[in-house]
């Protein structure tokens, strides 16, 4: 084997072009290690890419280099199973009715619940001179900074934390 990192790459479809809108990283040897059992595994994986609006080379490299991204783009759910072949080919399957429901049944798609404090402290070597917010986002939940409290140059500083906020996920760990 040459490589052991396998990436996928996630497009959109339209009428005008098919673009890249994130991808991920696998290794190759721990996939099929945890995905060899009969049933496979069925697991999350992160979605990362450039930030929505953005064009321009920097943003190509972002989304076809998940290790440079800077947002993530949401979560995939994927049933992963390696097995040997003679003659490996690529197919696209549907589902198994009898496999989602199983996966219901063992809470696969069950939302769990999580508290989250944020704490904003400083960025430094910041491009441009203008005051910034900062984003967490986990899934559709989302935590804003405020306005930051000193502006310099190319330094912000915040200075704030978060009250203990609730939210609810489609995964068993953050």
């Amino acid at each position: 084997m040459a490589s052991d990192r396998l990436v996928l790459k996630v497009f959109d479809e339209d009428k005008v072009s098919d673009e890249i809108v994130g991808s991920m990283n696998f290794s190759l040897k721990k996939m099929i290690t945890e995905s060899s059992s009969a049933d496979g595994v069925l697991c999350w994986h992160n979605l990362y890419g450039s930030p929505l609006g953005c064009s321009g080379d920097n943003t190509n490299r972002m989304n076809e280099f998940p290790e440079i991204a800077s947002t993530w783009k949401g979560r995939i759910l994927m049933h992963i199973q390696a097995y040997d072949t003679k003659n490996p080919e690529m197919k696209l399957a549907p589902l198994d009715p009898e496999f989602k429901n199983k996966c219901m049944k063992e809470g696969a798609f069950n939302l769990e619940e999580f508290e989250i404090i944020a704490e904003f402290g400083s960025g430094i070597c910041l491009p441009g001179n203008k005051k910034y917010k900062v984003r967490i986002q986990i899934n559709d939940f989302t935590i804003d900074s405020s306005d930051p409290v000193e502006q310099k140059g190319n330094y912000n500083r915040w200075s704030n934390r978060t009250a203990v906020t609730p939210f609810k996920g489609p995964y068993k760990t953050v």
